[in-house]
């Protein structure tokens, strides 16, 4: 099911259907990346469930796009030639609040992706992907910053956060997962994309403040999270 997302020497690229398909979206969406194989997978795959899907090969033209058009979410490569990728989700969430964003990376550490998410990146996706992956990402993206928008006030969700904690103590292989990819682990809980950036980075500041102090059990994935950004 894994989709080549970077070109090869004859510039052609292998589709595979996905095994499932969303309901009709109206929903439009915006694919900002250099490679225009990946732009083509994007949009295949997106169309494929429903969405409205525009291409833009380059930071500068999605810039320009997104000027000109109304999008509900983008899809950002991080490392493109023109533009570094982090600058094209800064400035569209600037001048775009209403519109989500999703980092699209073969580069990036987790570290930088939580940069992004920091940004206010709703999610990233590293490459290859799977359409799958691309979907869930996409749909989970869309409903947050819908809900999101209706809300009148800050909502921690403290019981997710708290669960996750609990389930890094108890679960190495769970530890293993967010360490690879701490988004797609936390697929499965209810967070908004702020406590999503602070549990994949460890950052205990943030989770003290929003769910209290951390006791030797909730700390267990902190503690591993800064053995790793020590070494």
């Amino acid at each position: 099911m894994n989709v080549n997302v970077r070109g090869n020497n004859t510039g052609a690229t292998t589709y595979k259907m996905p095994y499932h398909q969303y309901s009709s979206d109206p929903s439009r969406i915006l694919v900002i990346d250099d490679e225009m194989t990946v732009c083509m997978s994007c949009d295949k795959i997106l169309t494929e469930d429903g969405y409205t899907v525009t291409s833009a090969q380059g930071g500068y033209n999605g810039l320009e796009r997104a000027r000109k058009e109304n999008f509900d979410l983008a899809l950002v490569d991080l490392k493109m030639p023109d533009i570094n990728g982090m600058e094209v989700v800064e400035t569209l969430k600037r001048e775009q609040p209403n519109m989500a964003v999703i980092i699209m990376t073969g580069y990036s550490t987790v570290a930088s992706a939580v940069t992004g998410m920091k940004l206010g990146a709703a999610d990233y996706i590293p490459k290859p992907f799977t359409p799958d992956e691309m979907s869930i990402a996409v749909k989970k993206a869309l409903q947050q910053h819908t809900g999101k928008r209706k809300q009148t006030g800050r909502v921690i969700h403290k019981d997710a956060i708290l669960a996750v904690l609990n389930r890094a103590a108890e679960d190495s292989a769970f530890i293993e997962k967010l360490t690879e990819n701490g988004s797609e682990a936390l697929h499965e809980y209810n967070l908004a994309p702020d406590e999503e950036a602070a549990l994949i980075s460890g950052d205990v500041a943030w989770l003290e403040k929003h769910i209290g102090k951390l006791d030797d059990t909730l700390n267990t994935w902190v503690e591993c999270r800064l053995q790793q950004e020590r070494w």
